[in-house]
Order: structure tokens, then sequence, then C-alpha cells
């Protein structure tokens, strides 16, 4: 069954590395090696924010802790709900990443989803904060 996906889901508890996806991790994650081990939440938050997106996320995220306006916290948390959404897709949406989080290169979302959420609510909560400080 040529395309299709294998139905092993990835999860936490498959601490091991999977040489079956080798060719994969060459290609998402080149400056990998099995012997670094199976790739973590943390890891993968570090890579994601280390992409052109996730530096200006933390652009505007220290603008909004520096600043605090209500600019800033319009800013962070559509930022914030844009990246959640572009990551999650790109990272479902292309096979490649997948078979590289089965293979143990490629970690979960799990992190920085928590940290985009949290962002979001910041956002949020910043707006609502100004608004009804001055009333």
């Amino acid at each position: 069954m040529a395309g299709q996906k294998p139905r092993v889901a990835p999860s936490s508890l498959n601490m091991s590395v999977n040489l079956d996806f080798l060719e994969e991790c060459e290609i998402v994650r080149p400056s990998w090696s099995p012997e670094y081990g199976v790739a973590s939440s943390f890891s993968e938050f570090f890579v994601t924010l280390n992409e052109p997106l996730g530096l200006v996320w933390l652009a505007v995220l220290a603008l909004f802790l520096w600043k605090r306006n209500v600019l800033f916290s319009v800013l962070l948390s559509l930022l914030s709900v844009s990246l959640l959404a572009y990551w999650n897709w790109e990272k479902y949406a292309y096979d490649g990443l997948y078979f590289g989080q089965l293979g143990g290169c490629v970690g979960s979302l799990f992190v920085t989803n928590i940290v985009l959420w949290a962002a979001f609510l910041f956002g949020i909560a910043g707006v609502f904060w100004r608004r009804f400080k001055r009333t």
C-alpha cells in the first residue's frame, strides 16, 4: 500500500530510534544522528523557535513583556494562534516530519503548543486588562 501512513502512532512511550525511517531523518533533520537519541518536545520547541517565524514571535513576545500595551497584546495573541495553526499543519501535513517523528529525529509539538497557547491567553488577558483598567 504505497502512499499510506503506517498505523503506528508516535508516542512519548516509544523511546527508541526506529532505523526504518532513517532516510526521512536525513532529509528532515540533517544534523541529527541516532547517537543523540530520540528528540524530545523541548528540542522540537527550540527547533521551531529557531525558524524565522519563531524569531519574529520571540521579538513580539519581548516587546509585549517590555511595553505591555494593547498593540503588542493583540500582535502576540494573533501571531501565537497563527503559529499554532501553521506549525501543527506543517508537522502533520508533511509526511517527512511524521515519519521523522516515528524515526525519533523529530519530537512532538506538545511543549510548543503549551507555550503558544499560554502566550495567546496572556495576549488576550493583556487586551482585556488594559481595556477594563481604563473604565
